[in-house]
């Protein structure tokens, strides 16, 4: 889960410059016109470190100590015990790749939609018929099938036939799936999905000081432009007065999470779902100075993060007798994770 602590920061070691890629390919340069109005202005400078430095030496302990952010998956491998985190899902207009010839054939989604809590599925537009194709097999052997809490966008891209199929339908929890057009037309089906879940996000959590969790299942491959949006997405999220929930973007292949300046981000990978031999760190906010321990090629603030400079891809997570250590992440400004998902999670037959 991702949670709120106070530690003390240490970091008393020499940490070695990332040469990560120079080589920034070439379908990624599109988000720097789309990203250019997500700044760092908005958001609080680190309370310490990540300042950038002459020379490659350790930085100082500062005097005071700094908030941790816990970023993990673990979620998605629920123990007997709840953890009591408010879970929403969103699925996005994206194909639902189906690894099995019978019914729950994606074993993310499955995951997703297990840890669901009631009333935090929501489809947005063209989710909907996503998500009605994949349980075909489900009403095909008469088992129960998933129905959304909501379908939510403008609605351009959800047929007639899902919309009646849907709307009104009993969900699991027994409620009514409800069917939201927003015509807006300065806001994507993600942004007006986000909006919805915000608000039952923040009914379930207000006054209790819990932090929710919001999954978004669909968020890569296909068209750059829709990518980008969802990336921007993290950025944006929670916006002013929004609940406390972490936001994190999920395909088949990779995950993505926003790391905030001004705290200490400790990102415990989950080795059952997450393969760190392959992730990153993205400066799609602009450019900004970053410390690291963990990484094969870790950062130690000398050279910023840039596009158009140097950027890490194509990093590892080191790795001892335990398993994956704790990649620990100070930047000056927001910067985007990514890693890959274990390929074994998705063994069987494509369909």
């Amino acid at each position: 889960m991702e949670a709120f602590s106070v530690v003390l920061p240490s970091f008393h070691r020499r940490h070695r410059c990332s040469i990560g890629s120079l080589l920034v390919q070439a379908r990624f340069s599109a988000f720097l016109c789309l990203f250019c109005s997500v700044g760092a202005a908005s958001f609080r400078p680190p309370s310490r470190g990540c300042r950038r430095s002459s020379s490659s030496r350790a930085m100082a302990d500062p005097p005071h100590a700094a908030a941790e952010i816990i970023h993990s998956t673990s979620f998605l491998s629920p123990s007997s015990e709840p953890d009591g985190v408010p879970n929403g899902v969103i699925i996005l207009n994206y194909p639902i790749r189906s690894y099995t010839d019978g019914p729950g054939g994606n074993p993310l989604l499955e995951a997703l939609l297990n840890t669901c809590t009631p009333g935090l599925l929501l489809c947005a537009d063209g989710g909907g018929g996503r998500l009605y194709a994949y349980d075909a097999p489900r009403r095909d052997a008469e088992l129960p099938a998933s129905v959304p809490d909501a379908i939510i966008g403008d609605l351009d891209s959800l047929s007639d036939d899902v919309r009646s199929y849907y709307e009104g339908r009993r969900t699991a929890h027994g409620g009514r799936c409800a069917v939201l057009r927003d015509r807006c037309q300065d806001s994507n089906d993600l942004t007006k999905a986000l909006a919805e879940m915000g608000r039952r996000m923040a009914a379930l959590c207000d006054g209790t000081g819990t932090v929710g969790r919001v999954s978004v299942y669909g968020a890569f491959g296909g068209r750059l432009d829709q990518m980008a949006a969802a990336l921007n997405a993290l950025h944006r999220w929670p916006g002013t007065g929004g609940p406390p929930a972490s936001l994190r973007l999920f395909s088949d292949d990779c995950s993505a999470v926003l790391l905030r300046p001004g705290v200490t981000n400790v990102v415990r990978l989950h080795a059952p779902w997450e393969d760190g031999g392959s992730c990153g760190l993205l400066p799609l906010g602009g450019a900004c100075s970053v410390v690291t321990t963990g990484l094969r090629w870790d950062l130690d603030g000398t050279v910023p993060l840039a596009f158009g400079g140097l950027v890490s891809s194509s990093n590892a997570v080191k790795e001892n007798q335990s398993g994956y250590v704790d990649v620990i992440v100070e930047t000056d400004a927001p910067l985007v994770w990514t890693v890959s998902l274990r390929e074994t999670q998705f063994s069987g037959i494509h369909v």
